[in-house]
């Protein structure tokens, strides 16, 4: 999802797109499971509300409706992805759809899953590159313990534990399926010199972590 929110960062800033620009939700995204926005066919949002709803929510169908926005199609926008990830430098870093989910395929034995692949190094590599263009646009997102939603009259609540915990804490991501268990992208401003500006700043990635 973070390179979901890169790439939405980027076409804003080349004003391809617009903040308020409006998006029809597909039955493709409506289909999701795991964590979502609970959007419904043809329901009609802006590109603020889907990053908020990707960023905040971890919304699979809010993935999925602003990939197909840019894409046109879902597999049209990972193709988007993989070429992002490869002019990153990302070279253990493979995308199969715009939200990570494992696509289980029940024909062969035990679903047999594809699955979205990384590792934490290229998911750093992203991570830093997506703060260094755009860190104020991301944090304003990514800080934001509880985002709501007047259309339903409801509060999505920041997947990201850490931001309770810790008040340098100000994003970035989690991330969770059953394959690849409890991942978490962190940012952590920090004063290495002792003075009262902020110039530091700490990324970390946390990735195949199983509670118990």
């Amino acid at each position: 999802l973070l390179i979901v929110i890169k790439f939405f960062t980027e076409i804003i800033d080349n004003e391809k797109i617009k903040l308020d620009d409006k998006v029809t939700c597909s039955e493709n995204a409506k289909k999701m499971g795991g964590s979502t926005m609970l959007l419904d066919t043809g329901e009609i949002r802006t590109v603020e509300e889907l990053l908020k709803g990707v960023a905040i929510a971890s919304g699979n169908d809010a993935a999925v409706a602003l990939a197909e926005y840019i894409g046109g199609t879902e597999d049209d926008f990972v193709k988007l992805m993989n070429d992002k990830a490869k002019e990153l430098g990302m070279k253990n870093t493979y995308f199969i759809n715009p939200n990570g989910l494992p696509i289980y395929d029940w024909t062969k034995k035990d679903g047999d899953p594809k699955q979205n692949h990384s590792t934490a190094r290229d998911i750093a590599t992203m991570t830093k590159n997506l703060l260094d263009d755009y860190e104020e646009e991301t944090i304003a997102i990514t800080d934001c313990k509880l985002d709501h939603d007047p259309s339903r009259d409801c509060n999505y609540y920041n997947t990201n534990p850490l931001l309770h915990l810790h008040s340098n804490v100000d994003g970035l991501k989690t991330g969770y399926t059953d394959l690849a268990g409890y991942c978490l992208v962190f940012t952590d401003k920090m004063n290495s010199d002792g003075k009262s500006d902020i110039d530091n700043r700490m990324i970390g990635v946390v990735m195949g972590n199983w509670c118990k």
